[in-house]
């Protein structure tokens, strides 16, 4: 077992959500916010490095030239392309909205749906899978096909999109008779 460390050192908390074939890490850890404040960052670690990359935060729509606070990543695929959520600003009752987002190592988190909205996975042709809306949709993000609601590919109200694979299926969430149940989406 390898402890990963966390972005700010010592015993903070950390968690990895992904690895690639490659050996590439992606999670999230405490770090330091702009203003001080404890926050969460997503990370990337590189195989066969020991230092944690800090992937950033959005820019924040309000504050010109500052940065939100959270970012998480979720997935990452054998390219190295890493997906997850970031804060992406506040609703009008103050309220903390997400945005999923891809990040790519050296720049910032680059949001790739609007508002309300989580990036959980990869794959290996770069489409995304999560949730989108409140209550949740699952979603498929494909560049060749656009934005697709995984409802109508499963024939039931499907909440998340959590992992893809380079068949295209797709494993999630979805809500049989009011209760949640786990699904393989074959399309």
């Amino acid at each position: 077992m390898t402890d990963l460390g966390a972005l700010l050192g010592g015993t903070d908390p950390s968690r990895a959500t992904s690895v690639n074939n490659n050996g590439d890490v992606v999670g999230v850890s405490v770090a330091s916010g702009a203003s001080g404040n404890v926050v969460d960052h997503a990370f990337l670690l590189p195989a066969g490095t020991t230092t944690l990359v800090d992937l950033g935060t959005l820019p924040d729509p309000a504050n010109p030239g500052a940065f939100l606070d959270n970012s998480s990543a979720f997935g990452i695929n054998d390219s190295g392309e890493i997906v997850g959520t970031a804060d992406a600003g506040l609703d009008p009752s103050g309220n903390v909205l997400t945005a999923a987002v891809r990040y790519t190592a050296g720049s910032g988190p680059v949001s790739q749906l609007p508002m309300h909205s989580e990036g959980y996975d990869v794959g290996p042709g770069g489409q995304i899978v999560g949730s989108l809306d409140i209550p949740g949709r699952g979603f498929l993000l494909d560049a060749a096909t656009g934005l697709v609601d995984l409802t109508g590919l499963a024939g039931m109200s499907v909440a998340y999109g959590f992992g893809t694979n380079g068949a295209g299926q797709i494993i999630g969430s979805a809500d049989v008779g009011g209760s949640p149940v786990g699904v393989l989406i074959t399309p």
